[in-house]
């Protein structure tokens, strides 16, 4: 059980960043030099939504496998066919995550007293 959290873990640091280089990316593009974009570069919208196609893709990479593996497609193994689905099944579980989170932090903020 541990050993798949720290693979979850790493599978997020590795396949899903929330990518450094785009926030540098929007900072050259929007041309500001004063901090005002998240340390992350993206907003929870762009972060939610990335997620969410990732989640999408992976699924449809899952799905096309099995197909092809149903079809008798020679290139195409039972292990691969697992692996894809198991890709797919921790990108929803990130995704869904990441949109729990999302919505805790925004119950904490509203929950606020100012």
């Amino acid at each position: 059980m541990a050993n798949s959290i720290a693979n979850l873990a790493s599978m997020q640091r590795s396949e899903f960043p929330i990518a450094r280089n785009e926030a540098a990316r929007r900072t050259a593009k929007s041309g500001r030099t004063d901090g005002a974009e998240s340390s992350s570069g993206l907003d929870f919208a762009d972060a939610i939504t990335g997620a969410m196609q990732r989640a999408a893709n992976d699924e449809k990479q899952a799905t096309e496998m099995s197909l092809q593996f149903a079809e008798g497609d020679p290139n195409v193994g039972i292990h691969e066919v697992v692996i894809a689905s198991e890709r797919a099944n921790v990108s929803l579980r990130y995704a869904v995550t990441l949109k729990n989170k999302i919505v805790e932090a925004y119950r904490d903020i509203m929950s606020t007293q100012v």
